[in-house]
């Protein structure tokens, strides 16, 4: 069947549906609302004539009746038999019984009456196909000119989709007819705008790459060609009994016999079978299923033999166009000379695992020697952060000793006056005792106390005793913060009061920053115990102290400045906040501001490895973060934050 005609039949079929449809639902229902419509209006016309006669029936006036009987059946031409009688029955038209022939006839009637009196009554039969028939006519002309344009529409949109559609597509197939042949000029239609211009233009593309492809083809035939000759390896195919069926010439070359002489026989007859049994048992099973293998190795010929080979072949199966197993192409290669390079490698990989390994064990010992360094660097950069500050700390300490020594010179006067007095009192008293004459000794005794200012010494002497124990106090509190804050620690992690660390930081380095600026202190009382190791924390609190009061001191700003110390708890992290009213830190040295070696300072005032020792010690060694804000130009925030548990 040509497309042509798949396209009228469901289009003619279409058409008759929808004839049928208007036929039996459409124009059947417009028939019977006509009918309907008719003979409502031919009843008001009888209940119209009915009203008509009413007064000349009243005045009994026959002839006026008749004549508007008369009248009336003239005007309705499809009337029957119309009829006029008395309540009792009296024909008054027409006056003679009529006979009307038998016909599709419909019984209408009338009461004739005033005020409320019947009069008469009018029948009148209606001969319905004689009412309906101008109607119907319209009608079936109607529907006629639906049949008529359903028809030529039909066979208009074959005609358009002949040309359109079906001659493009035959002209297509003929193309497609003479590319199967191997003709590539042939002339296809014009493309139009729609999907059939699409289809052209998409049969155009094909061709092309078809023709593309082809000559691609030959050439990756030729270039096969060409490599298979000058291939290293060898081609092969079998049988569906694995016989070697083809075998490239450059097998020839390898085992040294004529490509002809191992037709026939399988790679169990040259030597796979010889060479490992599980190896051709597994392989025979693979045949056996018809799976593919790659890179198979075996032995042929004599194992250590000059004439020995080592091969390795790669199969696939195939099948005919029907899917049945016609047997197996691939390649082999030899692979002696590798396979005997990878065994010396194996041996030399052994030896290379051996010396790993020692190598592994003296890399152990260097890293522990390595830790036990950097232990010693940091505990001697703690040292050397105390020998930078030691002339600071001597000054600290030499302001206590300076005034416990004025205090003791004061003291030792004191005792030097009073002890005399003392004496000469002991005589007084004495004397006194032994009821002699004292009035003499008495204001001899007080004139030397007078003269002596003892009332001074007495008022003087206890500030110079509580002064001096507290500069002693502020020495030994000076020399434990030193102490503690040089002390080398052990290689565990242990509670430290961060509270207690940063205050002892602070007297370490006071003579750094009490020229510069004062300090604030905000801590936590609740703040728990940190596991850290107490001297590297310590050195973290103190290079970033001094590098706050550097900052202040090279701002510019008038002094003093503000150091801030602030501890509290945030969550599961005790964090150490430590701002100052410097420059700030601008956002272009920020990413850079923990990178070894880095400062800010001139050559000669810095090396760049405090705040480096300081990442390292928070974040590689105590899972901490430290942080770098505050605001350019207003200072700088660093905020360390250490794990409680």
């Amino acid at each position: 069947m040509s497309i042509r005609t798949k396209l009228l039949v469901p289009l003619l079929l279409l058409a008759a549906c929808v004839l049928a449809a208007l036929h039996f639902v459409a124009f059947d229902t417009l028939k019977r609302t006509l009918l309907t419509e008719r003979i409502n209006g031919e009843q008001r016309a009888l209940g119209l004539l009915a009203l008509a006669i009413a007064p000349d029936m009243q005045a009994s006036d026959l002839a006026k009746i008749h004549e508007t009987m008369v009248e009336a059946e003239g005007h309705h031409p499809w009337w029957r038999s119309l009829v006029l009688a008395t309540p009792m029955g009296l024909r008054l038209y027409p006056l003679l019984p009529s006979e009307s022939e038998p016909a599709n006839l419909l019984r209408l009637s009338a009461q004739v009456s005033a005020a409320g009196r019947p009069l008469g009554e009018l029948g009148v039969e209606v001969d319905l196909d004689t009412l309906v028939a101008p109607a119907l006519a319209v009608v079936y002309r109607l529907e006629l000119a639906v049949i008529l344009i359903l028809i030529l529409g039909t066979l208009a949109v074959v005609t358009v989709q002949t040309r359109t559609v079906i001659s493009p597509l035959r002209r297509l197939a003929e193309a497609s007819e003479l590319l199967s042949r191997g003709r590539y000029d042939v002339v296809l239609p014009l493309p139009s705008a729609d999907e059939v211009g699409n289809l052209v233009r998409a049969f155009e593309s094909m061709r092309n790459a078809v023709a593309h492809r082809e000559a691609a083809l030959t050439e990756s035939e030729g270039r096969f060609r060409d490599l298979a000759e000058s291939a290293s390896d060898w081609f092969w195919e079998t049988d569906t009994d694995y016989r070697l069926t083809f075998v490239s010439d450059r097998i020839g070359a390898i085992l040294g016999v004529k490509p002809s002489a191992i037709l026939g026989y399988t790679y169990f007859d040259v030597g796979l079978s010889d060479y490992d049994t599980d190896l051709a048992r597994t392989h025979a099973e693979d045949l056996a299923a018809h799976r593919p293998f790659r890179d198979l190795l075996f032995h042929i010929g004599p194992a250590d033999a000059k004439d020995e080979k080592i091969v390795r072949i790669s199969g696939m199966p195939f099948y005919d166009e029907n899917g049945l197993f016609i047997g197996y192409r691939g390649i082999g290669a030899d692979v002696t000379r590798e396979a005997r390079a990878e065994e010396r490698a194996r041996q030399a990989q052994l030896e290379l695992a051996n010396q790993h390994a020692q190598l592994e064990r003296l890399v152990e010992e260097r890293t522990e020697a390595l830790k036990q360094a950097q232990v010693e660097t940091l505990q001697a950069s703690r040292m050397a952060s105390v020998g930078q500050l030691a002339a600071g700390i001597a000054h600290e300490i030499n302001t206590p000793i300076q005034y416990i020594g004025d205090n003791l010179a004061f003291i030792k006067s004191a005792a030097e006056t009073v002890v005399p007095l003392l004496g000469e009192a002991r005589s007084l008293a004495k004397n006194i005792a032994s009821g002699g004459d004292s009035a003499d000794q008495g204001r001899a005794f007080l004139d030397r106390y007078d003269a002596a200012g003892l009332d001074f010494l007495i008022e003087e002497t206890p500030q110079a005793v509580a002064q001096s124990l507290e500069g002693v106090a502020q020495v030994a509190r000076i020399v434990l913060s030193m102490k503690e804050f040089s002390h080398p620690g052990t290689t565990q992690k242990s509670a430290v009061d961060i509270n207690h660390a940063l205050d002892t930081t602070l007297v370490v380095c006071r003579n750094t920053w009490k020229h510069v600026a004062g300090v604030e202190t905000r801590f936590d009382s609740a703040l728990p115990l940190v596991n850290c190791h107490p001297g590297e924390m310590n050195q973290v609190f103190l290079n970033l102290i001094v590098n706050a009061a550097h900052a202040i001191e090279s701002s510019g700003k008038p002094r003093p400045g503000t150091i801030s110390v602030e501890t509290r708890l945030s969550g599961d992290w005790a964090e150490i906040r430590i701002s100052d009213t410097g420059t700030g830190i601008s956002d272009d040295i920020a990413p850079h501001i923990f990178d070894p070696f880095f400062t800010t300072k001139e050559v000669g005032k810095g090396t760049g490895q405090g705040l480096a020792i300081c990442y390292d010690v928070v974040v590689n060694k105590h899972g901490g973060q430290i942080l770098v804000g505050g605001t350019p130009g207003e200072g700088a925030v660093f905020t360390v934050r250490i794990p409680v548990a």
